[in-house]
């Protein structure tokens, strides 16, 4: 306050740029969903899923679109012009992807696959679940073991590769343009550090 200077202006919110992801990724989750009548069967659904598919893909042809003449942009674009940055969404998506397809196919699996009742596949549904939650947890104790037990090479790579943290603590490899998004340059440095 005695400096004299006046804070900085936050940054505007892109509520067209909100607006327009929300719209696509909703009609991308409903193209996927069983919402109309009939049976399922490719016959039945075409002219909804394809409806629904076209609403994705021009709602997400008009968000990179506004998005790449904001001047406030939601999503700063100029990032996935960095090819291990775009790279690496890519691969993280399509585990993602891999990961929740099976959740989401795993009753039908063990349900009409093996012909189990719903009551034994909802046991095999919430034994798995547990599994996956203490594997999680067992796998976070054992890097936190490792990170403080020092293989210093690994810690150190740990240590560099992580942008939230290491960004926050020192600023040496994040820069962010008013606060919030991360700028390509900084992004290739980064990436480069983590080679």
């Amino acid at each position: 306050m005695g400096s004299g200077t006046r804070p900085e202006r936050p940054p505007a919110l892109d509520f067209v740029g909100a607006a327009l992801l929300t719209i696509t990724l909703t009609s991308l989750v409903l193209s996927f969903s069983h919402f109309h009548d009939g049976p399922e069967s490719f016959e039945a659904g075409w002219p909804y899923h394809g409806t629904m598919h076209f609403i994705t893909v021009l709602g997400l042809a008009l968000f990179i679109y506004w998005e790449r003449r904001a001047a406030e942009p939601l999503i700063d674009l100029r990032t996935f012009t960095v090819a291990p940055f775009t790279l690496s969404v890519l691969a993280n998506m399509c585990f993602h992807m891999t990961m929740m397809s099976t959740a989401f196919m795993f009753p039908y699996l063990v349900e009409r696959g093996f012909g189990l009742t719903a009551a034994e596949t909802a046991n095999i549904a919430v034994f798995n679940n547990i599994a996956a939650t203490a594997a999680a947890l067992g796998t976070g104790f054992l890097m936190d073991y490792l990170r403080s037990r020092g293989a210093s090479g690994f810690r150190a790579r740990l240590d560099l590769c992580q942008p939230a943290d290491h960004g926050a603590t020192s600023g040496r490899h994040l820069s962010h343009d008013r606060g919030r998004r991360v700028v390509p340059r900084d992004v290739r440095r980064l990436v480069s550090d983590c080679e």
